[in-house]
């Protein structure tokens, strides 16, 4: 009698752990395993929403198989993600791709060959910035702008930054966009770790307030007046102002406020 072979394919229903398996047992119907973990349960990739009420994940969303880094939403009741992998449910997407509401990976497919770290969208276009040399095959260093339905690149915007850029925040008005990072370029300026952008040129704006040490975070108050910063700086160089990890700024002015209390949350 031939033996069966077992199947190249692996059944991607079964249930993973967070951590090493050492040794597996099976007998009775029942399979013993144990290991280095505290974790077991369904495989979901590498993005998944979840309810926010039972916090279970939304099992229309279509498996990643690499790192989600950041997520925006479409305004439509999807999801733009950027990261670092080549699939998006069963379609080829290279590090940013987007999802529908009904959790069907569409046909925008930029195809970045780097890391998305950072999105934001503004009316209809979409920013990504990260770790990457180029977008749909056109040189562009770590930030780019595309059409959020086509994915098209959007050729008059390439500001282009020396380093890796972590966080953006697109403004209210749509006039700026705010990038946080570990950079000493901007535009071929000279801009230290924050940089905001003139939309839809990308031309680096007079803010510059130079954080001593790499920007992961950033937010705008809902009015957009104050720009919040987060990461691993221990002063605001450009000011002289120490400030540990944590910042506001005035988007005004670049000035630091005194409190560094998160924005409010909008009414």
């Amino acid at each position: 009698m031939a033996l069966s072979q077992p199947s190249s394919n692996p059944w991607k229903e079964a249930w993973v752990t967070d951590g090493p398996v050492y040794s597996i047992c099976h007998g009775q119907g029942t399979t013993f395993i144990g290991g280095d973990f505290s974790y077991v349960g369904p495989y979901t990739g590498g993005g998944v929403p979840v309810d926010s009420s039972s916090g279970h994940p939304v099992s229309a969303f279509p498996r990643v198989n690499g790192e989600v880094r950041c997520v925006v939403p479409d305004g439509s009741g999807g999801w733009f993600i950027g990261g670092s992998f080549t699939r998006a449910g069963s379609s080829e997407r290279r590090c940013l791709a987007h999802v529908d509401s009904s959790g069907q990976v569409t046909s925008f497919n930029p195809q970045v060959e780097g890391t998305v770290y950072a999105v934001a969208r503004s009316g209809g276009i979409l920013y990504l910035a990260g770790a990457f040399s180029s977008v749909g095959g056109q040189a562009r260093s770590n930030i780019a702008a595309v059409d959020a339905s086509s994915g098209s690149l959007i050729t008059g915007f390439n500001p282009g930054v020396d380093g890796t850029v972590y966080a953006m925040a697109a403004s209210p008005d749509g006039g700026t966009l705010y990038i946080g990072g570990f950079f000493n370029s901007v535009g071929g300026e000279s801009r230290e770790n924050l940089a905001a952008l003139a939309l839809p040129s990308g031309a680096p704006g007079p803010l510059n307030p130079q954080p001593y040490g790499t920007v992961y975070a950033l937010a705008l108050s809902p009015a957009g007046s104050v720009l919040y910063l987060g990461g691993s700086f221990l002063y605001l160089a450009g000011s002289g102002v120490q400030r540990s990890r944590l910042a506001a700024l005035d988007t005004a002015s670049g000035g630091s406020r005194t409190s560094t209390a998160p924005p409010a949350a909008p009414s």
